[in-house]
């Protein structure tokens, strides 16, 4: 059952690169974003760190579509990240 999960998680991953990487279409290096793709995290939001040189390096999976926000890129004093 574990080795599914690690597929699966592992496939979901190929899909956000395979999709071009909403690192790539929405968000600069540096900062997090949120991201809904239909065949990742069933629909759901999604929250990633879009690192230098431009790379996804962290996901958070959120538990509704509308369960993710960012102010500022989540970055500095004014920056904030939530993922529920």
């Amino acid at each position: 059952m574990k080795f599914i999960s690690l597929t699966t998680m592992i496939m979901s991953a190929a899909v956000l690169v395979a999709a071009g990487g909403p690192c790539y279409v929405r968000a600069s290096a540096g900062y997090w974003e949120c991201g809904n793709l239909e065949d990742y995290n069933g629909g759901n939001a999604f929250l990633y760190y879009c690192s230098p040189p431009g790379y996804i390096s962290n996901i958070q999976d959120c538990s509704c579509e509308t369960c993710c926000s960012v102010v500022s890129g989540g970055v500095g004093p004014k920056g904030h990240t939530s993922c529920t």
